[in-house]
């Protein structure tokens, strides 16, 4: 099914029919309400799950809603002891949501990966907005949707300054990060470049730009810095130094040093445990932390939550 957009509210609906059953529409209507009505477009025959939003009766499959095992609904569709609870074509499932925002997940939930390697920018854009909305709900569509996007950067098929506005709209710092690194991969593989002026081919904005330099700047800087000495300091609280030195050596000779993501994963790999020991003051030292992400070097530090 190719999507499309969410219709507004007061159209792409029409009048119950069959499917539920009337004692259970009466027992959804309130006073002088008027009957729910069934949604033209996600309402369909074989679905398992029925859900009401602002009088709009959606019929939709469990499988395309489960998918994502942190989404809401995985877990509304799970009993407390794991087992996927039973529903009842009678049970309806009443929602907060505005019919016009439910649909709109719907039709995210139902996008195939083929529509985001093929659909227009806007519809990126469009599509970041509803995923950002729906991020409680259906967390994994902000992932699917910025490694669709990011693959269609790597290809060239869009724009590098338009997915840096979307991603600065929604804070999407490691997708800045991503995008600056692949920016640095675009001048590294490119012919040499010696004027600021030369920078202007990548049509970026002059803030971008800068971020882009300071951060190249910053990756050279840090890590020449962390492998400049290949022998690390013991320290008094670390009982195996020979495994911290050997953890260090192997770091040295990775052939990473031009992928500073995966650099920079490595180097936090050693920090997690407690067998390195010796490596936390050496990386501490020139900045390095288990919660250093590449976007720091760009964007500068994130801002500390209160």
């Amino acid at each position: 099914m190719d999507p499309e957009q969410p219709s507004d509210t007061t159209t792409g609906m029409s009048p119950i029919s069959s499917p539920v059953p009337s004692s259970v529409i009466e027992s959804l209507t309130k006073n002088d309400e008027p009957a729910p009505v069934q949604d033209a477009k996600y309402f369909f025959e074989d679905g398992d799950c029925v859900f009401l939003a602002s009088g709009v009766l959606f019929k939709l499959h469990k499988f395309n809603l489960c998918r994502d095992r942190n989404s809401m609904f995985a877990n509304m569709f799970t009993d407390a002891g794991g087992v996927a609870a039973a529903q009842t074509e009678q049970e309806v499932i009443r929602l907060d949501d505005a019919a016009e925002d439910f649909r709109a997940l719907c039709w995210a939930i139902y996008a195939t990966g083929e529509y985001i390697k093929t659909c227009a920018e806007g519809e990126l854009e469009y599509m970041m907005g509803l995923a950002d909305r729906c991020s409680t709900s259906a967390p994994s569509l902000l992932q699917m949707l910025e490694v669709g996007w990011f693959e269609r950067i790597h290809q060239g098929a869009v724009t590098y300054n338009h997915a840096l506005t979307v991603a600065e709209f929604y804070d999407r710092r490691e997708f800045q990060g991503k995008i600056y690194l692949e920016l640095r991969e675009k001048l590294r593989s490119g012919p040499p470049i010696a004027t600021l002026h030369g920078l202007s081919k990548l049509d970026l904005t002059h803030q971008r730009r800068d971020r882009l330099v300071l951060g190249m700047a910053l990756l050279s800087n840090i890590f020449n810095h962390a492998t400049s000495s290949e022998h690390i300091l013991p320290i008094e609280a670390c009982a195996n130094h020979q495994q911290c030195q050997a953890h260090w050596n192997r770091y040295c000779r990775s052939n990473d040093n031009d992928e500073p993501l995966k650099r920079l994963n490595r180097v936090k790999d050693a920090l997690q445990g407690s067998s390195p020991l010796c490596l936390v003051p050496h990386l501490t030292s020139i900045g390095i932390t288990a919660h250093t992400q590449v976007a720091d070097f760009f964007l500068g530090p994130p801002p500390v939550e209160l």
